[in-house]
């Protein structure tokens, strides 16, 4: 059953971090100057950490949950900001996908609680 926890876990890290590369190479290309692919860079290293921590959580080791847990709720948060302000419905699905990881690192996080 914790393989399950951890493949969601893992794999919503994973597309969180490949949509945040996306989002970093469109704002480099899009034309707006040095800051634009200032915020590129600083995005495209984001989602290399973010990579980094969902292969953390797949190799089962434990200094991940704490990352998985703030990344994902910090996700929610930015989606949320972001459906207020009249960012298209389908980022609902990013929403779901952060509430999938954060759900699925606290399972884990107390799963290894217990065993310890």
């Amino acid at each position: 059953m914790a393989t399950v926890w951890v493949r969601i876990a893992s794999l919503g890290t994973w597309l969180s971090a490949l949509v945040i590369a996306a989002v970093a190479v469109a704002s480099m290309i899009g034309g707006h100057g040095v800051f634009a692919l200032g915020v590129g860079v600083m995005l495209l290293i984001y989602a290399a950490l973010l990579g980094l921590v969902g292969w953390a959580a797949h190799r089962g080791v434990s200094w991940s949950d704490g990352l998985l847990i703030a990344s994902s709720v910090l996700h929610i948060a930015v989606v949320v900001s972001l459906l207020r302000s009249g960012a298209p419905i389908w980022f609902l699905a990013l929403l779901l996908i952060a509430a999938a990881v954060l759900v699925s690192a606290v399972v884990l996080t107390l799963g290894r609680r217990r065993t310890d």
